[in-house]
């Protein structure tokens, strides 16, 4: 630690940031004494004799070392309580080791009594999904391929291929929302994911099991071409186009309107605290926020037609098979 004198611009004088004071240092090397001036017998890195432990003063060897001493060991008074003399490792306090966190400052699940099943929701390891699950659905699991929102896992049975996810219900609480408009899409002509087996809920979140769709992305990652962009555009609309045709225009649970996340107070605080980190990019967001929120406030959209958008079209959200 930096004693604050050092970082306030108000040094005592003569002193710089990392330099204790000069009455803290030895006689034989405070101000105006030079190596020549050291007492007798004394060298700079020597220490007064009447400094050094009685144990290692001049003319005493190793061995009259009080009983039990090392020339390293630490005074007694200074070591932890359960490490001092005559306290053996049995006799530390219940439950603690020469390692062991303060209990208090440990993560509640991982707490003295709590066991893995009691982790939060959503807190489970992401390389390997539940063993229990994968039992009860004869899976084998396979390469973990998101882990963003939810976790997503490609599994086989057999010679079928899968896709295994695990959903949170603390950031997704209405997860039957994604399957309903899904099945709506199916019925209308979309390849979406259809569900291999009914949902299984544990403490941990809800799994979903689906059959594996053809295809692979064009692009895993990075803007796709010029060509690719408008192709995508008309898939976009074509899409919502035909999510209008469900008839399902209700707000998802957990989600609010763009009206209520720009007009957020919370959103404000952030971009501003983002913007005394990065200035102009901050301005910048902050000045849009409260631009479309004065636009939301006069032009209420009550009566505006609602429907359900895609989120995330991206060009790796989007799987090929051919031309299809």
């Amino acid at each position: 630690m930096i004693p604050d004198s050092a970082l306030d611009g108000n040094d005592p004088e003569g002193t710089t940031p990392n330099a204790p004071r000069e009455g803290t240092l030895p006689n034989a090397l405070q101000e105006g004494t030079t190596p020549d001036a050291m007492s007798e017998g004394t060298t700079p890195d020597t220490p007064p004799e009447d400094t050094t432990p009685d144990a290692l003063q001049e003319g005493t060897m190793s061995d009259p070392l009080p009983e039990g001493a090392t020339p390293d060991a630490v005074p007694d008074d200074t070591m932890p309580k359960a490490l001092r003399e005559g306290a053996a490792p049995d006799a530390m306090p219940e439950g603690a080791t020469p390692n062991a966190v303060p209990d208090d400052t440990m993560p509640k699940a991982l707490r003295k009594g709590a066991a893995p099943d009691a982790m939060p929701e959503g807190a489970m390891p992401a390389a390997l999904p539940d063993p229990a699950v994968c039992a009860g659905w004869r899976l084998t699991p396979g390469a973990l391929l998101s882990a963003r929102s939810t976790h997503t896992w490609a599994a086989t049975r057999g010679d079928s291929e899968y896709v295994l996810q695990r959903v949170s219900r603390a950031t997704s609480p209405d997860w039957r929302y994604p399957l309903r408009v899904a099945a709506a899409l199916r019925e209308r002509g979309w390849p979406t994911p259809e569900l291999a087996e009914e949902p299984w809920e544990t403490a941990d979140g809800v799994w979903l099991l689906a059959h594996r769709l053809p295809g692979r992305p064009r692009s895993a990652a990075g803007p796709d071409s010029p060509t690719e962009q408008r192709e995508r555009g008309r898939l976009l609309a074509g899409l919502h186009a035909t999510l209008a045709e469900t008839g399902i225009t209700e707000q998802r649970d957990g989600y609010r309107s763009p009206a209520e996340v720009v007009g957020d107070p919370e959103l404000d605080r952030t971009l501003r605290s983002y913007e005394m980190i990065h200035p102009e990019d901050g301005a910048q967001l902050r000045a849009c926020r409260e631009e479309t929120a004065a636009w939301f406030e006069a032009n209420p959209a009550d009566d505006a037609p609602r429907g359900v958008i895609h989120g995330d079209f991206a060009p790796w959200n989007l799987l090929f098979d051919g031309e299809r």
